[in-house]
């Protein structure tokens, strides 16, 4: 796997999650969906979730994983 997309998913898998903003400035990736894209097609469920602000309107999206600690 691409290390960019190893970036990108070590990131998720500590239950942080992930803009684009925060993808160009940690790792400089100026298309995380393409990356979620590839990550989805290899089995990963990673979850989108858009982030209004205080009017109700969307601001932006981030994506995230569920982290499992057993």
């Amino acid at each position: 796997m691409d290390t960019k997309n190893n970036e990108v998913l070590n990131w998720l898998k500590s239950g942080k999650p992930l803009t684009s903003l925060m993808a160009v400035q940690m790792f400089g990736i100026t298309n995380l969906p393409s990356v979620i894209f590839r990550l989805r097609n290899k089995g990963y469920v990673i979850k989108t979730e858009d982030v209004k602000d205080t009017y109700g309107r969307k601001c932006f999206t981030q994506y995230k994983m569920e982290v499992n600690d057993e």
